[in-house]
């Protein structure tokens, strides 16, 4: 009996197709695609200054609907140069001195964001072009996107409006996308704190859809 069981056995091993085959046994896992890194750099509205929570800041809630890894290196007080005058108490930075930070993380895409002229007045556009020049030198194939300043009056001032100007054709001049938040003005005084000095959960948000509508191709 144990015999005749044991040739059972060997023919049902031996019948083709019978034995499950190393693909069944250890399938194939198709690894999903990385999300793209993306470095952050600017100043107190990229860094979140006035969102509620990191995760409302516009950068963030961006990144997560474009798919994009966020590394953060935006900070309150950066600049293009930081040869200007400081506020008091805040830490001013340079963007191209932090441009090391920037290679070292190796993103595919870097967003370039900036303020509202403050006080201290805006770069002029030798600083803004160079930078830009910088960038793409150290970042040949990265995707290199300019967000420009914002305002939350109903006419933004001409410093405003120049630095606009400057950082448009200086992106564009490194084959990069710019997205204006001033054509068409984007933030109204509903949109920012109490002071108009940083921008609101609101504002943060309407950056967000203005910069995810401009990179997906939907107005917003």
């Amino acid at each position: 009996m144990l015999f005749l069981l044991a040739l059972v056995l060997v023919s049902l091993a031996l019948r083709p197709g019978s034995a499950p085959t190393s693909a069944a046994l250890y399938p194939s896992l198709t690894p999903a695609p990385a999300e793209p890194s993306t470095v952050i750099v600017g100043g107190a509205s990229a860094a979140g200054a006035g969102a509620s929570k990191e995760d409302n800041r516009w950068t963030s809630v961006a990144s997560a609907t474009l798919g994009w890894h966020e590394i953060n290196q935006a900070s309150v007080g950066s600049a293009i140069t930081a040869a200007r005058p400081c506020p008091v108490r805040v830490r001013c930075s340079s963007l191209k001195d932090g441009l090391d930070d920037v290679v070292l993380a190796a993103p595919q895409v870097v967003v370039v964001a900036f303020d509202p002229v403050g006080p201290a007045g805006a770069p002029n556009e030798a600083e803004v072009s160079g930078y830009f020049r910088a960038l793409r030198q150290a970042m040949p194939d990265a995707r290199v996107i300019g967000v420009g300043p914002w305002a939350a009056t109903s006419r933004p001032g001409a410093a405003d409006v120049a630095l606009d100007r400057s950082v448009r054709a200086s992106v564009r001049s490194v084959r990069g996308v710019y997205i204006s938040l001033l054509d068409p003005e984007l933030v109204d005084a509903s949109m920012t704190t109490a002071r108009g000095s940083a921008l609101n959960d609101i504002g943060h948000q309407a950056v967000s859809d203005r910069v995810i509508g401009a990179l997906d191709g939907t107005a917003t």
